[in-house]
């Protein structure tokens, strides 16, 4: 008989964690989301323009379970089971689809894992591994045999996994129409050698995915050159082959009724692994490397310092590559003909106009003089806010606010007094802070100034976090906006607003920094490719001073962006380095300043660096007024009505349905 508890699968009992099963009902009831207070909500979540079945960002990507909002200490009655089963079948469908759950993970102990058709979900996706030249079936042996035969082989235990897909979507118990699918994986965390001992190889754990800054600006390429397309590699891993020393994978005792009838004579059968399987922590860089193998015979270039950026043979397309999400930017006749070419060298799903990426839904909608591109993140937004109010209590709406932080001694009115909920906290902060990196730099000053509580969470760290989901859910709807000019290729301009202030830490007196880069033509073209918000390492004695690490360190993070824009229009490009600073204006143009000749002691910083970065590069440092000084807004917490006219100028607008 199958094992079926955790006691047999593997001798011992585990916890049952409410943040990787979140099912509080009856049997075969899985419910990833409280129930919807009313229709006007779901209405209201259509308008906003939210995803379909795959969500913001893929589930299986995000680094917190949007279902994991159950404390564990919080079970749900049976009341409120009732009313949740009591959502009608339509709103759960709508809700599936803006949140993407759409999958009900089944384990060991489930009575589900050895029902009939999860059976045959994982004959299936045996039978698709041996047939793909993953597992070798022919190569069945004891371990024993194995490792004294070759001294430097390895083993890695596997598991199982079933889920039912678009379980959300199904009524009540009936299972009949569901979709069953097994995914084998390794246990990654236990690796051992032939002696028996733990291996660890740290040498190929590792690849570079794309930067989020760099998968923009191959969006802004296509804008401005045609079309952009995105596409899949399907199973990506099980396409590579797996480096390093022979793996063999050690196999549960669930699966032994599915394999040759000697396995079930064998105490410790293994199966050679002979392809790059999930779960081996190496799987990823072999992943990266065959395919950047697979490019480099086909004649595609990479682009110098970025690992997954690459240049078509033409230098006609340029593509960006997330682990296995493509996206793939240039003219549209040159991009269908290198997307065929792709799809010949390793096997891809779907193909289209780019949608969504990396948890960013673009769209790009060619008008009669130029193009615009609208970058959102609705129903990310949401979710967020959704499991915010969850673990906060709230039921009802939050209170309207105009921007994510007032100018108010929050910490000084509640002093250091700890709060209780600093494990809900880093889990609304990790999502926050996506959603800054990603869409909303308008949050960016406010979520990083209340991350810094993040190793002591205080109960005025509460009502900072409140008062930027209070804005966010008076804010659902906005979104970045480009405005190109395809005509203004040989005329584009990088031009980077700094600013600092002086001592906004109250708890270092270190100052912060922050800036923002366009690209532009100086003739209405204004797309917002990369931003930040940090403080800084050292306390500064002056705001010139604070203007000047600013300045520095923006040089530093932007000439990287500037040598890809470079690369992709095969020419340099003007650089402008805007400050309301004249002190840090005139230090960058002459690359000195007798009264800050103790910079490079005390911040680490050249003025030389850059004076020399921008005469090389032909930029140049220019003066703006304070108001106009778009990254003012990422160092300090503005009135409603500076901080709205900054947020507009910065390109960050009301969105709907993807566009404006």
């Amino acid at each position: 008989m199958n094992p079926t508890t955790p006691q047999a699968e593997r001798g011992v009992v585990r916890p049952r964690s409410r943040e990787t099963t979140p099912s509080d009902g009856p049997p075969h009831k899985f419910h990833m989301l409280p129930p919807l207070v009313d229709n006007q909500n779901v209405s209201q979540s259509i308008n906003l323009g939210l995803p379909g079945p795959s969500g913001e960002p893929n589930s299986d990507r995000s680094s917190s379970n949007t279902g994991s909002n159950d404390s564990p200490g919080s079970h749900r009655s049976v009341a409120q089971s009732s009313q949740h089963d009591s959502v009608s079948h339509a709103s759960a469908a709508i809700v599936s689809q803006c949140f993407g759950l759409t999958t009900k993970n089944i384990e060991p102990w489930d009575p589900l894992y050895n029902s009939p058709p999860a059976q045959q979900a994982k004959k299936n996706e045996l039978e698709s591994l041996v047939k793909n030249s993953v597992l070798d079936m022919s190569s069945l042996n004891e371990w024993n045999d194995v490792r004294s035969n070759d001294h430097t082989a390895e083993v890695v235990g596997a598991k199982m996994l079933v889920g039912i897909n678009d379980y959300e979507s199904l009524h009540g118990d009936d299972l009949a129409d569901a979709v069953w699918k097994g995914r084998m994986v390794c246990t990654g965390n236990c690796i051992k050698g032939a002696d028996g001992k733990m291996v660890w190889n740290m040498d190929a754990l590792y690849a570079a995915p794309v930067d989020l800054h760099n998968a923009r600006l191959v969006v802004l390429y296509g804008a401005l050159h045609g079309v952009v397309w995105q596409a899949d590699v399907k199973s990506a891993y099980l396409q590579a082959p797996l480096g390093g020393n022979a793996t063999w994978l050690r196999l549960p005792a669930s699966l032994l009724d599915l394999l040759p009838p000697s396995a079930c004579d064998m105490k410790d059968p293994v199966l050679k692994l002979n392809r790059a399987l999930y779960g081996r922590p190496r799987a990823g860089s072999d992943w990266d490397a065959y395919f950047a193998l697979q490019l480099n015979n086909a004649g595609w270039h990479k682009v110098p310092n970025e690992k997954s950026l690459w240049k078509s043979p033409d230098s006609a397309c340029m593509l960006a590559i997330y682990v296995d999400d493509l996206l793939l930017g240039g003219p549209e006749v040159k991009v269908s003909e290198h997307m065929l070419g792709l799809q010949s060298l390793v096997h891809m799903g779907k193909t289209q106009v780019v949608d969504r990426f990396l948890g960013t839904t673009y769209h790009v909608a060619p008008m009669a003089d130029f193009t615009v591109v609208t970058l959102c993140q609705p129903a990310y937004a949401q979710m967020l806010l959704h499991r915010y109010k969850k673990t906060a209590g709230i039921t009802g709406p939050l209170r309207k606010a105009d921007t994510p932080m007032i100018d108010e001694d929050v910490e000084g009115q509640w002093g250091d007094a700890p709060s209780t909920s600093s494990v809900h906290a880093m889990t609304h902060l990790g999502g926050l802070l996506f959603l800054v990196r990603s869409s909303r730099p308008d949050l960016a000053f406010a979520v990083n100034f209340v991350a810094r509580f993040a190793s002591k969470w205080t109960v005025a760290a509460d009502k900072r976090l409140k008062r930027i989901f209070e804005y966010l859910e008076s804010t659902l709807h906005l979104g970045i906006r480009w405005q190109v000019h395809p005509a203004s290729i040989q005329h584009l301009i990088i031009q980077v607003h700094v600013d600092a202030d002086h001592g906004g830490c109250l708890e270092t007196a270190r100052s912060t920094s922050g800036w923002n880069v366009f690209v532009t033509d100086g003739h209405g073209m204004l797309a917002l490719v990369d931003w930040a918000s940090r403080r800084q390492a050292a306390t500064a004695r002056s705001t010139g001073e604070a203007e000047v690490v600013a300045g520095a360190d923006c040089v530093q993070s932007t000439f990287p962006i500037a040598a890809v824009l470079e690369e992709f229009v095969c020419q340099q490009l003007p650089f402008q380095l805007c400050t309301d600073s004249n002190s840090a204006r005139t230090a960058f143009v002459n690359g000195y300043s007798r009264k800050l000749r103790y910079i490079k002691k005390n911040q680490r910083i050249c003025l030389g660096f850059v004076s020399d970065s921008l005469e090389r590069t032909g930029g140049e440092a220019v003066r703006v007024d304070s108001g106009d000084n778009t990254a003012d807004m990422h160092t300090k917490p503005l009135p409603r009505i500076a901080f709205t006219k900054l947020r507009n100028e910065m390109g960050v607008v009301a969105i709907c349905n993807g566009t404006m």
